[in-house]
């Protein structure tokens, strides 16, 4: 072959191999991320909170530094940082009335720098709508206080910034020929603020039938999408990074949407809230997600996103005893404290451990995890959930128990995981009430040591709770118990001393037994049986929040 075709052919060849690849992982990501999990799910016996007779506070020291972290740094070059921090700082000077001159300066200057949606192979600089949400913000916030956002700024933005508008949202991938549906953040984000433009406009130029029809045709669209995310749950629940972005754009709908959207949107916003209250402990938790699985390697108990959102929420509610500082995250911090939303009473009150005690099964739909909390005064046992397959995007965490301390890190509370060390073999969905159990050994941190222990168990107080520990290198137990650690010795060497029975079965000091199967398939609940009565191991069916009230 003619050396000159050859050395147009390999560099060719490369990067059709190159964009198949790329093009296959979009596939991978979006296809298999959205299509199979909009089957409508019970809402199950749990009711989701709402409203409350106790009134936040206006401010708090959290807010006040937030405010001050945020607006006292220079305006950052808005073409190299305007995905998060440029439009955060903006926000934050206008907030706190800092520099607004430059800042009016800053924006009319300022000219988009990629565009919406999903950042692949051809939208190679996608992700501008996470400056849109934000944009969106800055807009309702100060759109109508000249001295503030002068009006020619608020029409640079309206013109110019805001690029997303028209009557026809965008449901698929930008440039994937409407064939790859778009991700559950883009459409939130970006169809958030089209909805808002059109209605900014709607209500300031109300004379102009062409505004008034497209927030109109909006509306019944914007609607229907969230109907849908209350009906099914959100896809990317729990999502490392995206699940703040997708709460940021629900909390500007709750803001500046209709009646009708900001109650759909608060709706959702309630059930996202009580769904983190439930499974954490002072601001704490460690949940199954969706997207990214290179973030797996992450076990701090502080990082999850829907606890700086909630910091917030706590420094500001009445009451209070220990009052958060600004943690990790603060750029989804800063937004709940300058957008109204704010958390039920109930909500808050399980945040700040009231001592209810609970057993909740939390369902996601189809080809996903549950997530399975048992909590009561003290601890909370939370379930790692199950990895279904790389299509599936799911990222299993260990089975933890959270106590009444300040550990932030995974070695330092007691865990269990298994088969192996990859969260790709896990099925870590053997939790029931004060129980949980999964196919490897029990993590103890280094400092705790057993009150009494046997061949079979050790028995450890922490906390004030009462803690039965079985570790083997194929099969881990916990048990949380009542009364004083030699009474739950007895117990446990009583009921449960037998090694090959508990590869199976285990007894409750109630005369309950507790069937389960630590090699379940990755579509089956681990626990098999509770009192001789088979349970419902199809979690893919399990209604959004299902459980009991224990006391």
């Amino acid at each position: 072959m003619d050396p000159r075709l050859l050395s147009m052919i390999i560099p060719l060849a490369v990067v059709l191999l190159f964009a198949s690849f790329q093009i296959v992982l979009l596939l991978r990501r979006l296809i298999s991320a959205n299509r199979s999990s909009r089957r409508v799910l019970d809402q199950g016996n749990m009711r989701v909170p709402s409203g409350g007779s106790v009134r936040f506070n206006t401010s708090s020291q959290l807010v006040r530094d937030l405010l001050r972290d945020w607006s006292s740094g220079e305006l950052p070059p808005w073409g190299e940082q305007g995905k998060v921090k440029a439009p955060r700082v903006v926000l934050a000077k206008l907030e706190t009335g800092s520099d607004l001159e430059e800042v009016n300066s800053y924006l009319r200057r300022a000219l988009p720098w990629g565009n919406p949606g999903s950042k692949w192979l051809l939208n190679p600089r996608g992700d501008y709508d996470f400056t849109l949400l934000v944009l969106t913000t800055i807009l309702f916030l100060y759109g109508d206080d000249e001295k503030k956002l002068h009006p020619e700024t608020r029409d640079h933005i309206l013109e110019k910034l805001l690029t997303v508008r028209g009557r026809h949202p965008r449901r698929t991938a930008p440039r994937s020929l409407g064939l790859v549906v778009e991700t559950e953040n883009h459409l939130l984000m970006t169809e958030g603020s089209r909805y808002l433009r059109a209605k900014w406009l709607s209500d300031h130029f109300g004379g102009n039938p062409e505004y008034t029809r497209d927030h109109e045709v909006l509306e019944r669209k914007l609607l229907r999408m969230l109907g849908t995310l209350n009906e099914c749950g959100l896809y990317e629940f729990n999502s490392d990074p995206y699940s703040a972005y997708s709460v940021t754009a629900l909390l500007n709908l709750e803001a500046f949407g209709s009646i009708d959207v900001s109650g759909s949107a608060r709706f959702l916003l309630d059930r996202l809230f009580y769904q983190f209250a439930l499974g954490s402990s002072k601001l704490r938790r460690l949940a199954p997600f969706r997207r990214q699985i290179s973030r797996a390697g992450d076990h701090r108990l502080d990082r999850d996103l829907m606890s700086a959102f909630t910091r917030v929420y706590v420094s500001l509610y009445p009451g209070t005893k220990d009052r958060p500082e600004v943690g990790p995250h603060s750029e989804h911090s800063l937004m709940a404290s300058v957008l109204p939303y704010r958390p039920p009473n109930d909500v808050m009150d399980l945040v700040l451990g009231d001592g209810r005690e609970l057993y909740v099964r939390i369902g996601h739909g189809c080809l996903s995890s549950p997530e399975i909390i048992s909590r009561g005064p003290g601890f909370v046992l939370s379930a790692g959930g199950v990895h279904r397959g790389i299509a599936s995007r799911l990222v299993s965490r260990p089975i933890t128990l959270l106590l009444d301390d300040d550990a932030i890190n995974i070695r330092d509370v007691l865990h269990l995981q298994g088969p192996g060390e990859n969260f790709r073999g896990w099925n870590n969905t053997g939790v029931h009430h004060r129980f949980a159990v999964a196919a490897g050994p029990v993590h103890v941190p280094e400092r705790w040591e057993p009150v009494s222990r046997s061949s079979v168990w050790g028995v450890y107080r922490r906390r004030n709770v009462t803690i039965g520990v079985h570790s083997s290198e194929r099969l881990g137990i916990i048990v949380i118990l009542t009364g004083s650690p030699e009474g739950a010795q007895l117990a446990l060497d009583r009921l449960n001393h037998d090694e090959r029975k508990l590869e199976h079965t285990f007894d409750l000091p109630d005369g309950k037994r507790i069937g389960y199967d630590v090699t379940a398939p990755r579509n089956r609940w681990v626990i098999t049986s509770v009192g001789g009565q088979n349970v419902d191991r199809r979690f893919d069916g399990w209604p959004l929040i299902d459980g009991d009230i224990i006391r």
